[in-house]
Parts: structure tokens; sequence; C-alpha cells
């Protein structure tokens, strides 16, 4: 009700689009160009499974055309009941549709089962950090962006085609840049790569679980299994507190790199993550 009180008169702004994090906001522009705005609901430097959107951006939300999502980050589909509760104009995108989610151990909850019954798992959200997913979720935008403007899908489609094999390329670098690895390990404090991991054969070693830091206990059993390893680099999101990484690196005789997943310039970071996990695999 207080949400619906703060709407005004002011018509709908029709070339806005909001996504919830700031990697849709790259994927989306690779198509979009400047046809729309893109705006990001969680700041760059915020951890999404602590946001609480305002109710100044619920009600901007509510004014734009349309609102995508992994939909599987906690805050995302609460949001969208609470938009479309007050336009249900607004256009809804869950980007996880389709897709095959794994297990994780980051604490988001997902609900799937082909029963009709509840079941909660745990699952890794970062679907983003798949290119292989994104060039999914990219068809998934060129849809909605033509549905939306009509009279630019063949531009649309074009730039997709653009895209596409861009990460086509990306994809085929990842690949050969760990040809020559003596092993496919990889310490991270937060779990983010689980899709990153199954798509290139690696093996990531949390040292989280559940969103929570480590025992004593858990740590040295950490430290021993990235001594027998030969793990000397252990990646943390800047997001997080990174002192647990920063105490078993100290133990191993190895160091830290702060990695982002919630970067905008998504290629350029993926760049970056091969180039740090590949060297370190050397």
């Amino acid at each position: 009700m207080l949400m619906a009180g703060c709407r005004t008169t002011q018509p709908a702004r029709d070339n806005v689009v909001y996504v919830s994090i700031a990697p849709l906001k790259y994927i989306v522009e690779q198509i979009a160009d400047t046809s729309i705005k893109v705006r990001v609901l969680v700041p760059e430097t915020t951890s999404p499974e602590t946001y609480e959107p305002t109710v100044r951006q619920i009600k901007e939300l509510s004014d734009a055309v349309a609102y995508i999502a992994t939909g599987l980050i906690d805050f995302e589909k609460p949001l969208k009941e609470s938009v479309m509760a007050i336009s249900p104009s607004v256009e809804y995108l869950d980007l996880s549709q389709g897709i095959k989610v794994l297990e994780g151990t980051c604490s988001h909850v997902h609900t799937a089962d082909h029963s009709g019954h509840r079941h909660d798992h745990l699952v890794d959200p970062h679907i983003w950090l798949s290119p292989m997913l994104v060039k999914g979720m990219a068809e998934k935008i060129t849809i909605l962006l033509s549905e939306i403007n009509p009279a630019l899908e063949t531009f649309y489609t074009a730039r997709l085609d653009e895209f596409t094999t861009e990460i086509d390329s990306l994809d085929k670098a990842i690949r050969h840049s760990f040809e020559s690895a003596k092993h496919r390990f990889f310490a991270i404090a937060h779990p983010s790569l689980t899709y990153y991991a199954r798509d290139y054969s690696l093996e990531q070693i949390p040292i989280e679980a559940d969103g929570k830091e480590p025992s004593v206990e858990k740590m040295k059993r950490i430290v021993d299994l990235l001594k027998e390893k030969k793990i000397k680099t252990i990646l943390y999101q800047r997001q997080t507190n990174g002192a647990s990484a920063v105490t078993i690196a100290r133990e191993i005789g190895g160091n830290v790199v702060e990695f982002d997943p919630l970067a905008e310039e998504w290629f350029e970071n993926m760049n970056y993550l091969t180039g740090v996990l590949s060297g370190s695999m050397q």
C-alpha cells in the first residue's frame, strides 16, 4: 500500500530497462546499444545476498518497461512480485528459465520439482560467469527487446550475432589457456565459479560454506588439502570478508587475489579471471 501510494501520474519511461546486477547491464547493452537506458539495482560494492531495494527503486522499477533478473538471487523474485502488484505491465525476464541450475554452497535457495512438490536446494546463482550460458541469456534478452521495440528487431538480431561470435572466441581462448595446466584445482573464498568450473573441467575448492566463514577445524583441513594439491592462490570476492582467505594463504605460503563476480565489464572480467586461474595452475 505504501509503495502504491508513492506512484505518480508520470507516464512510464518506455526506454528504461532495469537489471538486478551489473553484469546483466553489460549483456543487455551488447544487444541494445544505446536504444534503451539500462539501470542496475544492486550497487557494485554491495553483496546481492544482503541487498534490499529501497522504496524509491521499487517505484522507479515499476515505471520501467522491463525488469531482467537471474531468477536465482534471493531478492529478485519478491521484488518482481512487488513490482507486478504495482505495475503489471512491466515485462519480467527470468534468465535462469531453461537452465539446469547447479547445487552449490552459496546461501541461495532454489525450489524445483517436476512433480509439483517443494524441494529447497542451495544453488550457485552465478550463471552469468559461464560464457556458454551467457549466449543463451543474450538470446532471451534479444527476444524481449524485439518485443519492446519491434522496429529494431533486425538491429538487435545483428548485434546478437556479433556478441555470440565474440563469446565463441572467448570460450575458445579460455579452453586454450588451460591446455598446459599442471593441475585443474583452484581455491576460492566464496564459491561463485561452479558453472565456470564445470564448463572448463576445473575443480572449485571453497573456503566458505552456506555463506559462513569456516571453523578453525575446517580451516586446518582446507590448509592440508591445498598443500596436498600444491595450490598457492586463493580467490576472494571484494563484497565479502577475505579474512579467512588471507589466513589460509599465509599458512600455505601463498597469496590472495581479488575477484569481483559482479563487475560490470563482463568480457574484461572473464579474461581477467581466466588469466588468474590459468596462471595459478602453471
